[in-house]
């Protein structure tokens, strides 16, 4: 069960990556570069 830890590590990076991807398209939509930004597609 020594993978559990790398895996829950992954899962976190994965989290964080896409909780920024979030944060920069939330941010370009206040800022006047791009229109709103479609629906989620997850």
């Amino acid at each position: 069960m020594a993978t559990n830890g790398n895996l829950n590590r992954a899962e976190m990076g994965l989290q964080v990556a896409k909780m920024l991807r979030d944060l920069v398209r939330f941010c370009c939509q206040y800022d006047g570069d791009t229109p709103r930004s479609p629906p989620r597609q997850d």
